[in-house]
C-alpha cells in the first residue's frame, strides 16, 4: 500500500511516499523524504490524540547570504493497540527513507511484572545510574560497585551465572503539601498507567506501619546511562534514549513515560533502581492522620478519650482505621 502526499506548490513538486504495515508484533512506517540528516528528525508522540508527529528541518547557507531550507511535517494516526511510548527510527540517507517502528501494547497485569516488598528490600545498590533531575536542579549520584558482601541479599531467582545489573538513584526534595489539593486526584487513571503502581505494607522488620508505593517500567532495550528520571510539580517523568552507529547504519531509540503521583507520595524519599532491564521506583506512601481528644469529669474521676484515625483516600486502598484509648484518672 502506498500513497503520495504533501505536494508542495510551485514548478517543482516533491512527492513523499509512505508505506504502513502492521506485522502482528510491530507497527512500521516507511516514509520517503528529501535529503535530510538523521539528527534533523524529531518524533513527538501525542497521547491524547494517539498520533505520532514527524518533523525535520534542514538549512544550507552560502557565503553570499543565500540559503536553502527544507522542512518536513507529517502526522500519523496510530492504532490504539500500538504503544506510542516505545518507538525507534532509522534513516537511510542513500534511499532518503525514514523507517519508524513501534511496539505493541503489552498487558500490565502479567505475573512477571508484579513486584512485592520482599523483592524490593533485596535490591543491591552497586553501580552508578545516570542522572536524576528535580525542577531546575541536576545531580549525578554514584555508588560503590565493589561491595561483594551484598551477594547474599540477592533473591534466588537473580543469583545465577548470567550478568545482573542493579543501579540506584535517590532524590532529596521537599514535598509541597498544597500540590494535589486544587482538584481531586484521579486514582483510577493512576492505577491504569504504564507504571503498574502498587501500594504495599512495610516489611516485617520495619518498626513503623509505613506503606510503600511501588512502580516499574520495562526498559530492557536501554542501559542505565541512557535513562533519565525527573520530578516536576508532582509529575514523575521517565525518559530514555539510546544511539547506535555502524559503518552503514545509524539508529536512535527513545522512550518517554509520565504519570502524576498521588498527593500522599513522599517524593523527598523517592528512589529509582534499575534491575535487569526493569526500572523500579519506590517511595513512602503517607497516610492522613486525624487525632481528637475529649476529656470528661465525673465526681473524682477524669476520663480522657484519645481517638486517632488513619484515613486512606485512594479508592483502591480505601479504609479507615480508628484507635481509641481511654485513660481514667482518680483524684485522691
Amino acid at each position: 500500500m502506498s500513497t503520495n502526499l504533501d505536494n508542495n506548490s510551485g514548478s517543482t513538486k516533491y512527492s513523499y511516499e509512505q508505506r504502513i504495515s502492521d506485522q502482528g508484533n510491530k507497527y512500521t512506517i516507511q516514509l520517503t523524504t528529501d535529503n535530510f540528516e538523521e539528527n534533523e528528525f524529531k518524533l513527538t508522540p501525542y497521547y491524547s490524540r494517539h498520533e505520532l508527529v514527524v518533523d525535520a528541518k534542514h538549512v544550507e547557507e552560502d557565503s553570499y547570504g543565500g540559503f536553502i531550507r527544507r522542512e518536513l511535517h507529517k502526522i500519523f494516526p496510530i492504532p490504539k493497540h500500538i504503544d506510542l511510548s516505545k518507538h525507534t527510527y532509522t534513516f537511510n540517507k542513500t534511499k532518503q527513507e525514514l523507517i519508524i517502528e513501534l511496539s505493541y501494547l503489552h498487558s500490565t497485569t502479567t505475573n512477571e511484572n508484579k513486584m512485592d516488598s520482599s523483592f524490593i528490600s533485596s535490591i543491591v545498590e552497586s553501580n552508578p545510574l545516570s542522572t536524576m533531575l528535580y525542577g531546575d536542579r541536576h545531580s549525578t549520584n554514584h555508588y560503590n560497585n565493589t561491595d561483594t558482601n551484598n551477594i547474599n541479599r540477592i533473591p534466588p531467582s537473580m543469583n545465577d551465572s548470567s550478568k545482573k545489573t542493579t543501579t540506584s538513584v535517590t532524590v532529596t526534595t521537599k514535598n509541597d503539601p498544597s500540590i494535589g489539593k486544587t482538584k481531586p486526584f484521579d486514582f483510577d487513571l493512576f492505577h491504569r498507567s504504564a507504571f503498574q503502581p502498587q501500594i504495599l505494607a512495610g516489611t516485617s522488620n520495619d518498626n513503623t506501619h509505613e506503606k510503600k508505593l511501588l512502580m516499574s517500567l520495562d526498559l530492557t532495550d536501554y542501559q542505565p546511562e541512557d535513562i533519565q528520571v525527573s520530578i516536576k510539580d508532582q509529575e514523575l517523568i521517565v525518559k530514555a534514549e539510546r544511539k547506535t552507529q555502524t559503518d552503514t547504519r545509524k539508529s536512535r531509540t527513545s522512550f518517554f513515560q509520565s504519570t502524576s503521583l498521588p498527593p500522599q507520595t513522599d517524593i523527598e524519599h523517592l528512589k529509582s533502581n534499575y534491575i535487569d532491564g526493569k526500572l523500579v521506583i519506590e517511595a513512602p506512601y503517607l497516610e492522613r492522620n486525624i487525632k481528637t481528644t475529649n476529656t470528661t469529669e465525673s465526681n473524682n474521676d477524669t476520663v480522657i478519650k484519645s481517638e486517632q484515625k488513619s484515613v486512606e483516600e485512594d479508592p483502591y486502598q480505601q479504609r479507615t482505621e480508628t484507635v481509641i484509648e481511654f485513660i481514667r484518672r482518680r483524684r485522691l
